[in-house]
């Protein structure tokens, strides 16, 4: 029953194809501009994540690097 219910929707997909391909074509378009946007939205939150982790590091390499004992020993 559900392998008929799927040809039944594929046949109107591809009648719907035929008979409205600029319709289909936007519906295209959209979707791939909607994938751009949040691929475009998804990277810039990639690059905040990384700088901010290399501020985390460099800041740990100098706070340890600038004074050891102070970290290690709790020396005010």
């Amino acid at each position: 029953m559900l392998f008929r219910r799927m040809l039944v929707m594929l046949g109107g997909v591809h009648v719907m194809a035929m008979c409205h391909r600029r319709v289909v074509r936007r519906l295209f378009v959209m979707a791939g501009l909607l994938v751009l946007c949040r691929l475009a939205m998804m990277l810039g939150r990639l690059f905040v994540v990384v700088c901010s982790l290399f501020v985390v590091i460099v800041n740990f390499v100098i706070v340890h690097r600038a004074s050891p004992g102070i970290i290690a020993y709790g020396i005010p």
